[in-house]
């Protein structure tokens, strides 16, 4: 509604609103706003976050002075549940870091991502990780190979750590 704010409230950068009850209206509704603002719809379905971003292409968000994931603050708003608290984490079935469509988002545990992962060959394990020189057959060999870890670790030119890792199925247990 139309009011007139005081000079000294002006002065000190308040009386932006005409009450208490339409202050806290706007600062519940202002981050949604600005999350609204900040979409782009693709033609497969899925909103993509247009906002600054953080790590692996994950959109950046802030409500209040609290920094949180653009797909998490979408959830929020979208079906009302905060995840953190539950110690969940918003996962995508589409694939899209960017990604902030409800209907793309599920909720899971770490181990359910890592899961959904594994099942969509994202993570680089075995021979594509970069980091290694073994091959699945080699890894095969070494769990088989009944030789001391010493003998087995100079023939492959690797750790005795990283054999008894192999023989405990703690490394390329894929």
């Amino acid at each position: 509604k139309a009011f007139t704010p005081r000079i000294d409230q002006v002065r000190a950068g308040n009386g932006l609103f005409c009450s208490i009850k339409c202050t806290r209206i706007y600062k519940k509704t202002c981050w949604i706003i600005r999350l609204l603002e900040k979409i782009i719809v693709h033609e497969k379905g899925c909103w993509e976050w247009q906002g600054a971003t953080c790590g692996k292409g994950y959109g950046a968000f802030s409500i209040g002075t609290k920094l949180i994931m653009s797909h998490q603050a979408s959830y929020l708003y979208f079906y009302d549940t905060d995840p953190r608290p539950l110690k969940l984490q918003v996962l995508h079935k589409c694939d899209n870091p960017r990604c902030v469509n409800p209907l793309h988002l599920f909720l899971g545990t770490h181990q359910d991502n890592m899961d959904d992962a594994v099942r969509k060959e994202r993570l680089n394990f075995g021979e594509i990780n970069g980091h290694t020189h073994l091959t699945s057959q080699d890894a095969y060999n070494i769990f088989h190979d009944a030789r001391p870890q010493t003998i087995i670790a100079a023939e492959y030119k690797i750790s005795r750590t990283a054999v008894c890792m192999i023989k405990k199925e703690k490394t390329w247990k894929h």
